[in-house]
């Protein structure tokens, strides 16, 4: 009987997420509460606040003065980050009516049709018990605000959603901090058992000289951390 329990209550948003228990990947997590961990939400909350900054970030212009050139003309290099460009000019995000699953003639689609495509699923549902709600101005910025606002109701309401929406969201994320960091390299996990400050998860580590969180995405200075480290020990004492 508790193995049936416990298989009915694996979080639907994990697989999403990178823990489905696939070539080494973390297994789900059990959820406490409406299809979706605790681990989760904070994560899904976190890349929603990271993606307007990221989004907003964005710069064409190739770093050390490198030329980029488009593969199979023989024109000169471009002074311009293409990927970049592709991001931020790829259409109006209200142009998007069906969301490929492969690769096809609209390419990677940028932030803001994706965040679009999110929303447009989640709002029937939402103007259930509010009808006259529309959706945003389709600008990163507008879209992202109103997906966090609504992110614990999709969990408890939209399961069947909810693993594709967090794999979009994550992927959308990752893309964005390649494009702004093209030379980083990845985050190194940090061997001390502390807790993220803001959603307490154990999931920071060393990036680009600050410590960031791999679960929701806060960032702090050298400085910062040591004096969380500080006072994370003087909790744990007491």
């Amino acid at each position: 009987m508790e193995t049936t329990t416990r298989t009915e209550r694996v979080c639907v948003t994990c697989p999403g997420l990178g823990r489905d228990g696939v070539d080494g990947r973390p297994a789900p997590n059990y959820f406490d509460f409406q299809h979706s961990c605790e681990e989760c939400r904070p994560q899904l909350r976190g890349l929603l606040k990271r993606i307007p900054g990221d989004y907003a970030d964005l710069d064409a212009t190739p770093p050390g003065g490198q030329r980029e050139h488009v593969s199979g003309t023989v024109e000169a290099p471009l002074g311009v980050r293409l990927a970049v460009l592709n991001e931020i000019y790829t259409g109006p995000a209200t142009t998007l009516t069906t969301f490929p699953t492969g690769p096809d003639q609209e390419g990677v689609l940028s932030a803001p049709r994706i965040l679009w495509f999110i929303a447009s699923a989640w709002l029937p549902a939402w103007q259930v018990s509010h009808p006259k709600e529309r959706l945003p101005a389709p600008t990163v910025w507008h879209l992202a605000d109103w997906l966090e606002k609504r992110l614990d109701w999709a969990c408890n309401t939209l399961p069947a959603l909810m693993a594709d929406h967090a794999g979009y969201l994550s992927a959308l994320a990752h893309r964005l901090d390649r494009l702004n960091n093209p030379t980083s390299g990845k985050p190194e996990p940090i061997n001390v058992k502390i807790p993220c400050p803001d959603c307490d998860c154990y999931g920071l580590a060393w990036f680009q000289g600050d410590v960031l969180c791999t679960v929701c995405g806060v960032r702090m200075e050298d400085h910062q951390y040591h004096r969380w480290v500080g006072l994370n020990a003087a909790l744990t004492k007491h």
